[in-house]
């Protein structure tokens, strides 16, 4: 009997989102079934991996090889970077979260749904014009808007790793100050009280900082107070706000006078950290931003 390609949910193959694998149904009812994953989509650099899931489940959640191999549904929940045309603009760079896919056989062909902030839209998928992104890179989005024809498909890749790389510190400094890491890369600055969309996976939902503070202080939506626009030793900071209260970019000046002013960053993110429990992607980034 050929394998069934399926299509798991997040964390069902050991991946922070959903991917597919491939299965052989037996004939008898057994309960549980090999599964391999495959190594497509946002998962297409990951190493072979195989685990048991139940029969039910592989039989519900089965799909076209075609669209197992394109790697699709790989993207919902992801935070990315993708060319979009805009009515009377040229192809450009936007920044959002997937929300959801569609894939039509008869063409071979397929979008993804996104969540662009204010406004939802769809793309035709096409993964040589898009790139799953950390949270810093998306946060900082160094193309936003930039036309493809001005900035391609390698060029844009290239500027969310530099990105990326100051903000962590790998190979220079770590930094949070957003204009000079995209000064490095020629990029514009960004305003750092927008809110920019996410997605919690455990609750399969799009998260954007907009609830009431009260429901938010329970439920933070956003990192905060990652970046800032002011050097370690300009001006003086403000005690920051709860990540509830603010952007996932804030701008804050430097209190000298508070000595317990890291200790109490340190105890927001950890909070942060409680409340992404569910969310693996999150906390690989939130705990990026402890170890500094």
């Amino acid at each position: 009997m050929a394998a069934s390609p399926v299509f798991f949910k997040p964390n069902a193959l050991t991946t922070n989102g959903y991917a597919y694998g491939s299965a052989v149904l037996p004939a008898s009812d057994q309960v549980d079934v090999s599964v391999t994953r495959i190594s497509s989509g946002r998962w297409a650099s990951l190493d072979a991996f195989e685990c048991d899931r139940s029969s039910d489940e592989v039989k519900q959640r089965a799909v076209s090889k075609e669209e197992a191999l394109s790697g699709i549904g790989t993207y919902v929940g992801s935070c990315v970077c993708v060319a979009k045309v805009s009515p009377r603009s040229p192809k450009a760079w936007e920044y959002g979260v997937v929300t959801g896919y569609t894939w039509v056989q008869e063409r071979l062909a397929g979008e993804l749904f996104f969540c662009f902030g204010d406004e939802s839209d769809s793309v035709p998928f096409n993964p040589n014009e898009l790139q799953d992104l950390a949270v810093p890179s998306y946060a900082l989005r160094p193309c936003h808007r930039a036309p493809v024809a001005d900035v391609m498909g390698e060029e844009m890749r290239q500027r969310h790793l530099v990105a990326l790389n100051n903000f962590i510190g790998s190979g220079s400094r770590a930094t949070r100050i957003s204009s000079s890491i995209l000064r490095k890369i020629d990029a514009p600055d960004i305003d750092e009280s927008q809110l920019i969309p996410l997605f919690n996976v455990a609750a399969a939902a799009i998260t954007s900082g907009r609830d009431e503070t009260a429901q938010s202080a329970e439920d933070p939506r956003v990192l905060a107070g990652q970046l800032s626009d002011l050097d370690e030793s300009d001006g003086d900071e403000d005690k920051a706000p709860p990540p509830a209260a603010v952007g996932l970019l804030q701008t804050r000046k430097r209190e000298r006078d508070v000595p317990n002013q890291v200790d109490e960053d340190l105890v927001s993110l950890k909070q942060l950290r409680v409340s992404y429990s569910g969310n693996p992607s999150m906390l690989r980034s939130i705990d990026q931003v402890i170890a500094l």
